[in-house]
């Protein structure tokens, strides 16, 4: 009876391992490879009733689908347009972020994470502005 046992738990053990393999090459092998043209934009001075919008321009530099997954800015007083969430090899999109100065004064920095099926996990995205009082 204990062979049994040991036996099931090692078919077991080792059926899972290789399921967990299988997984593992397929997503590699699904992997895409991107290049963001530029991932930081500094807008310097700005009055506080302005709306600012930056372009972040990519390439799918890989052999496979480039996905999107998401877009995440971490402020609500920025939103975010996708020109595209799937990017063929060789092609290029972009994110487009609006950020709304209205009630917010001083240094500001947002960041936005963007998730695509890429060794690199997450991007981070960067839009500064020195929101200054309008006279």
């Amino acid at each position: 009876m204990k062979k049994l046992i040991i036996l099931l738990l090692c078919t077991s053990i080792f059926s899972c391992s290789n399921k967990k393999n299988i997984q593992q090459s397929s997503q590699q092998r699904e992997l895409a490879d991107l290049a963001f043209k530029i991932k930081f934009y500094d807008f310097g001075n700005v009055s506080n009733d302005t709306i600012l919008f930056a372009k972040y321009f990519f390439k799918n530099i890989g052999k496979n689908n480039l996905i999107i997954n998401y877009v995440d800015p971490d402020c609500t007083c920025t939103g975010y347009s996708l020109s595209n969430d799937t990017i063929s090899p060789g092609d290029s999109a972009f994110i487009e972020l609006k950020f709304k100065t209205e009630n917010k004064f001083g240094k500001q920095k947002i960041y936005t994470t963007v998730c695509a099926n890429t060794e690199t996990k997450m991007y981070s995205l960067i839009l500064k502005a020195n929101v200054i009082e309008n006279n």
